[in-house]
């Protein structure tokens, strides 16, 4: 009974602590979506000074597979693209190396479309199925968290007991 109660306020906590604080903005935000309902004309040349094109180096350990979203995180002067495998390069487009191994270990990864960057510490947290796998920017292994299914029938039986 005890551990269910434990495992249950954890869970809640853990939740709590994922609350989202207001990040001060170090570019400006441009409206591109609401230009386009608004069926206005936007040139690059309105909304920057300059454009510069990173040319990615291409080698077979850092290929980008294409996918139809990309996600794409500029940080301390570091690129983090997710593709198949999540790589990061330097603002040159110089490979710098793979974040994490994709498999299905204790220390891996199956997709690495969901990634979050901690604001405060240089880290990289992988979404997985039941995990969240946590990196640092040199791509080397931190920790693993497990994640709750919602179905999960201990934290149901938890929350019941709790509520009566």
């Amino acid at each position: 009974m005890m551990k269910q109660i434990f495992f249950f306020i954890s869970f809640i906590l853990f939740f709590l602590a994922c609350t989202h604080k207001e990040v001060p903005l170090e570019y400006p935000v441009i409206d591109l979506v609401g230009s386009v309902e608004k069926h206005q004309r936007v040139y690059c040349s309105d909304l920057f000074s300059s454009i510069d094109l990173v040319p990615l180096e291409t080698k077979e350990k850092c290929l980008v597979v294409y996918t139809p979203f990309p996600k794409i995180i500029l940080k301390d002067s570091v690129i983090f693209i997710s593709g198949n495998t999540l790589y990061a390069f330097n603002v040159s487009g110089k490979f710098l190396n793979q974040i994490g191994t994709k498999g299905q270990g204790p220390q891996e990864y199956l997709h690495s479309t969901r990634f979050f960057i901690n604001t405060d510490t240089p880290t990289i947290y992988m979404e997985d199925l039941r995990k969240i796998v946590e990196y640092d920017f040199s791509g080397n292994y931190i920790r693993t968290i497990q994640t709750p299914e919602i179905n999960d029938t201990k934290l149901i039986k938890s929350h019941n007991s709790v509520s009566n």
